[in-house]
């Protein structure tokens, strides 16, 4: 951290005042929906398991902040910039995905007060995202446009039209997707979201997963986490593009880091796009959408160059 950041106890308040809002809020949501479903059938309880996902996250992201700043941990075992980065923003990224989860489920049908402390707590969580990008990483990690907070944001969510395939139309762009991620909250997550957008989707935990699916199996799109263990994302797109007909794959790449020589690199390796963690919803799909119709593109003409070389070696028999 620069000497024009705020005083480590400055910072540790700073810090922990967004996700005391996080941790409180999601508590009273909590006792909320299982109070009410004690007296009868209550539609909050549906909710309860990302609650308490959202609330885990945070009581663990409060651990993290706590041990930073513990003053009788030795130098030695402090996390560095890097590890604070990713330690950080991890479980910060599930509190986030997971609350907009439920803020596009939620509507109006449970309580204008449930849906208000819903966006108390999505406010609280990019204020203290932007706190994490300011305050740690040796470039800062300055906060992307994607992830700057609309002040409409949680509105727009609490209103947004349920996805085509929830409303007996077909989905747009829908798709086989091959998800990389090795954090298991994180592959629930956006498993599901991609689900809601009608796409068929399959997890895998590390890379060389991500290798033994793609020999056995036909997808259109690989989202794919760079920092994974026993094969990382850099190995497996560097393994794609060796081996054809693999390296026809599209990869969007998955990370919180917005390192942009890391970004760069992935490109260069073969990755078609990236997406930044947390993920915009609208983003999220306007990605899928574009991948997976330049995927059809070169499919249609894939399937049309054969059929004609086909024609050719009727004519010359």
């Amino acid at each position: 951290m620069s000497d024009s950041h705020p005083s480590p106890p400055s910072l540790k308040h700073e810090l922990r005042t967004p996700l005391n809002h996080i941790i409180g809020f999601c508590e009273m949501l909590i006792e909320e929906s299982e109070d009410e479903s004690l007296g009868g059938p209550s539609r909050k309880i549906e909710f309860l398991p990302d609650l308490h996902r959202i609330h885990g996250a945070g009581r663990r992201l409060l651990g993290v902040i706590n041990d930073l700043f513990d003053a009788s941990v030795p130098e030695t075992e402090r996390l560095d910039e890097s590890r604070i980065h990713h330690e950080v923003r991890t479980p910060l990224n599930q509190i986030i995905g997971y609350t907009e989860l439920v803020m596009e489920e939620v509507g109006a049908t449970s309580g204008v007060k449930f849906a208000e402390d819903l966006g108390k707590i999505h406010g609280a969580a990019h204020r203290l995202l932007g706190l994490v990008m300011a305050n740690f990483g040796a470039t800062g990690f300055p906060v992307a446009e994607s992830e700057r907070l609309d002040p409409d944001h949680a509105v727009k969510l609490l209103h947004r039209e349920a996805p085509a395939d929830q409303m007996g139309r077909r989905a747009i762009g829908k798709g086989s997707i091959l998800l990389a991620d090795d954090d298991a909250a994180n592959r629930e997550m956006l498993a599901r979201r991609l689900r809601r957008l009608g796409h068929a989707v399959t997890t895998a935990t590390n890379g060389r997963e991500v290798i033994e699916m793609i020999r056995g199996g036909a997808y259109d799109l690989l989202l794919l986490d760079i920092f994974m263990p026993v094969m990382n994302g850099y190995e497996v797109l560097e393994h794609l593009q060796a081996n054809p007909p693999s390296s026809a794959l599209p990869v969007i790449v998955l990370s919180a880091s917005d390192d942009s020589e890391k970004i760069a690199r992935c490109i260069e390796i073969g990755a078609e796009d990236y997406l930044p963690k947390p993920f915009d919803p609208s983003l999220l799909q306007a990605r899928l959408d574009s991948s997976l119709e330049k995927k059809r593109l070169r499919d249609r003409e894939t399937a049309y160059l054969r059929t004609i070389q086909h024609e050719k070696e009727r004519s010359d028999d």
